[in-house]
């Protein structure tokens, strides 16, 4: 795998705990909002990127920062397209530190893997993408997709007993108030969302985008975000309006 960043200090990353932040290079979805261009696509230039960090000066790094911090959020583009993730995240455990993925779940052997395929709980946390509907995800994710895989990944986390969160961009063009509702209806009657600690409403950021065009789009308002939320609220824990 391939290390593209490291922050080394987030307070907001990880419910409840004080985190570092690794970024993984690469991903398997290529949807055209997406704000981490430069993990996406190769080709993608960005000065203020620092590219590749060496897995032992990471380790170093967390050495370091055993008695500051109490876990590390895994994050990319897409941890899950790396067949050393297990390995890379029991060596993380190891340190003392607790693990939270962040993932677009399109993997459902690796989300297997990772919850029954170690006599180690390589993860206490997960937060998951859902990029939209299951009749718009091929849309959403910027590539033909079968929902199934989206939906064997999400039984595999909501039957472990591993805290989860759910989260959706709220990009225009792609997410209003009836794809929210069309959400809402999906996982409700997957049984997935009254499982959710959390489902969180991210304000869409045009500043950098992976399809230019999407840089022209303004995003919703404050008030359009709470009231993607209202539609939420009386079928979840918790709802959270994310970037505003």
């Amino acid at each position: 795998m391939t290390i593209a960043g490291l922050q080394k200090l987030s307070l907001i990353d990880y419910p409840g705990k004080i985190t570092a932040v690794v970024f993984l290079m690469g991903c398997n979805f290529r949807c055209p909002f997406c704000q981490n261009p430069e993990l996406v696509d190769y080709h993608y230039r960005d000065e203020t990127i620092q590219i590749k960090i060496s897995e032992k000066e990471f380790f170093k790094f967390l050495e370091s920062r055993k008695k500051l911090l109490s876990g590390v959020c895994i994050t990319g583009g897409e941890p899950t397209i790396n067949s050393d993730l297990p390995e890379f995240i029991s060596k993380i455990k190891k340190l003392g530190f607790s693990v939270k993925l962040d993932t677009n779940i399109f993997n459902p052997l690796m989300i297997e893997k990772l919850i029954n395929g170690s006599k180690e709980n390589l993860i206490d946390y997960f937060a998951i993408d859902i990029k939209s509907s299951p009749e718009n995800y091929s849309k959403a994710s910027g590539v033909e997709i079968g929902i199934k895989k989206i939906e064997e990944s999400l039984k595999i986390i909501s039957k472990s007993k591993i805290p989860f969160e759910l989260r959706t961009t709220a990009a225009p063009r792609i997410i209003g108030r009836e794809e929210i509702d069309k959400i809402k209806k999906w996982l409700k009657n997957s049984g997935v969302l009254e499982k959710a600690e959390i489902f969180a409403i991210q304000q869409f950021r045009n500043e950098k985008t992976l399809d230019e065009k999407f840089k022209k789009i303004k995003p919703y308002s404050d008030d359009e975000l709470k009231i993607f939320g209202k539609i939420l609220e009386p079928y979840v824990k918790k709802v959270e309006i994310r970037g505003i």
